[in-house]
């Protein structure tokens, strides 16, 4: 799976297929696999100063490749 800019709050799960690609979030963004790579990189800003961003990886038989994370300002 590939995605770009997401608005509020995004879960993806998926099995046999890696979850790639950019992601510019604004709540909160989950990514579950299984039996395939995470490689993401994540920019994660909250419109509300009461709630942060949330950010969840999750991978079974496989591995986190690599994960960037921004936070801007």
């Amino acid at each position: 799976m590939q995605a770009g800019n997401i608005i509020g709050d995004v879960s993806v799960q998926t099995a046999n297929n890696p979850i790639t690609g950019f992601f510019n979030v604004s709540s909160g963004l989950k990514l579950v696999t299984s039996n395939a790579p995470i490689d993401v990189g994540v920019e994660a800003y909250h419109t509300s100063h009461h709630w942060p961003s949330t950010l969840r990886l999750a991978t079974s038989n496989a591995y986190v490749l690599s994960v960037y994370i921004t936070l801007p300002d």
